[in-house]
C-alpha cells in the first residue's frame, strides 16, 4: 500500500540451514510486491540494541515480528539454540515497542513446526517412497522448487482416492499444510488435512500391484457411498446452492452429451456427487468432473470443500446409460 511506510529489519542470515542461494530466492519471493518508495530496509538483526533503536527511530505505530522460515527452521533442527534466539528477539522487539509507544505489537510463529504444537501433523512417508517420490520429482524441468502435492480426488468403494502431483513451493495456499521429508517438501491440501491424519505413503510389497500405496485410517462418511436411499434428506442453504446450480447451469450443459449430475451428499462443506447419463462409466468422467462440473461449481459456492465422485463407473454394459 502506498498510504504507509514501511521498515523492514532483516539479518539475511541462513543460520547454517539453507544455502545462500536458497536465501537469495527466498528473498526474492518475500519482496516481490515491495514498493521502494515507501519501504526502508535495514540490514540487521533485532537481537541487536542499535539495530532496533534505528528502526524505531521511525516511530512506528504497529510493529509486527514475523519468525520467518531461516529462523523458524533451527528452531526445528536446533531447539536448544532456535528457541532462545526466537523468544529472546520477541522480548527484545516489546522492550522497544513500549518504550517507544508503539500502538500495537503483533508476532508471527506458525511457521515454526515444533514437534509439540498441536496442529502438528501425523503424516509418515517411508523412507524407500520418499527415494521414490525425490527421483521423479528430480525429473521435472526448469529450475523450480518443487514439491509433492496430496490432496483427496474421489472415493472408491469405502476409501479415498488421491491425486498426487508435482507443485511449485511458491504456488501453495498460506493455508496449506508443508511437511517435510529430509529434502522432500510435501505440501498437503487445506480442505483435506484432517483426512490425512495417521495416514502413511509407502512402496507396495504387492508384487501384482507395484508403486506407491496409500494407508489411510480416514475413510468416507458410510451414509456417502451406501445406497442412495438410505442417505440423510439435503437440507440447509448450502445444499441448496449447490443444487440449484446443478439445475441451473451444469445439467442443462451436459445434457447434449446424454450426461446428468446429481447432489446425493453433503458433509460439512464437502458434496458427493453422482454422475449419471453419459458421463457414468464415461473414460473421460473425472476430466468433466475436474475441469467442468468442479470449475462451475466452485465459482458459483467458492466455500465448497472437496467434491467426491461417488458414482459406480462400472455398473452397466453401455457406458453412455446408467444402470437401472
Amino acid at each position: 500500500s502506498n498510504d504507509h511506510q514501511v521498515t523492514v529489519v532483516d539479518n539475511h542470515d541462513t543460520y547454517g540451514i539453507m544455502t545462500k542461494e536458497q536465501l537469495n530466492k527466498l528473498y526474492t519471493w518475500r519482496t516481490r510486491n515491495w514498493n521502494p518508495k515507501n519501504v526502508a530496509v535495514i540490514d540487521g538483526d533485532v537481537l541487536d540494541r542499535l539495530v532496533c533503536l534505528k528502526a524505531f527511530s521511525h516511530n512506528p505505530d504497529i510493529v509486527i515480528h514475523l519468525a520467518t522460515y531461516p529462523r523458524a527452521k533451527i528452531v526445528d533442527s536446533d531447539p536448544i539454540l532456535g528457541i532462545p534466539k526466537v523468544i529472546n528477539t520477541t522480548t527484545n522487539l516489546l522492550w522497544h515497542s513500549s518504550k517507544f509507544n508503539v500502538k500495537k505489537f503483533l508476532t508471527y510463529l506458525k511457521a515454526c513446526n515444533m514437534n509439540s504444537m498441536s496442529d502438528e501433523l501425523n503424516f509418515k512417508i517411508g523412507d524407500e517412497a520418499v527415494k521414490t517420490i525425490i527421483e521423479l520429482r528430480d525429473q521435472e524441468p526448469g529450475e523450480k522448487e518443487y514439491a509433492l502435492f496430496l490432496q483427496i480426488d474421489g472415493v472408491h468403494g469405502n476409501q479415498f482416492t488421491y491425486d498426487l502431483s508435482f507443485l511449485d513451493v511458491e504456488q501453495a495456499r498460506s493455508d496449506d499444510k508443508r511437511v517435510e521429508f529430509g529434502d522432500l517438501v510435501v505440501i498437503v491440501a487445506a480442505k483435506d488435512i484432517d483426512k490425512f491424519e495417521g495416514a502413511s505413503l509407502d512402496m507396495s510389497d504387492d508384487p501384482q500391484a507395484p508403486g506407491l500405496t496409500m494407508d489411510n485410517p480416514n475413510t468416507p462418511s458410510p451414509a456417502m457411498i451406501g445406497n442412495p436411499e438410505d442417505l440423510p434428506e439435503l437440507k440447509g442453504e448450502f445444499a441448496e446452492k449447490v443444487q440449484a446450480v446443478l439445475e441451473s447451469q451444469i445439467n442443462p450443459a451436459i445434457a447434449s452429451h446424454g450426461g446428468a449430475a446429481q447432489l446425493i451428499g453433503v458433509e460439512g462443506t464437502d458434496i458427493y456427487l453422482k454422475l449419471g447419463g453419459g458421463c457414468q462409466g464415461c473414460g473421460m468422467a473425472q476430466v468433466t468432473l475436474t475441469q467442468g462440473i468442479e470449475a462451475s461449481l466452485r465459482q458459483a459456492v467458492p466455500e465448497i470443500g472437496n467434491i467426491i465422485d461417488a458414482t459406480d463407473h462400472a455398473a452397466g454394459d453401455n457406458p453412455y446409460f446408467a444402470s437401472h
